[in-house]
């Protein structure tokens, strides 16, 4: 990041844009297993949860 130079940009490479195709399928499985084991509801809470913290870390940076 030209702006911050304690951040690094990243983006995803046509290898790796292969391999998350190839992996999508097994890891949409997984994920309906969570979904199933939890219930979409607390899915859908951590989600948010997960969200709100992101947006808190980049907003605030980092702490040390």
């Amino acid at each position: 990041d030209s702006r911050d130079g304690r951040r690094t940009l990243v983006s995803l490479s046509g290898a790796g844009a292969a391999l998350l195709a190839r992996v999508a399928p097994e890891s949409a499985e997984i994920y309906a297993e969570i979904e199933t084991a939890l219930g979409a509801d607390r899915i859908e809470t951590l989600l948010d949860e997960l969200e709100r913290l992101t947006t808190h870390l980049s907003r605030s940076g980092p702490t040390r």
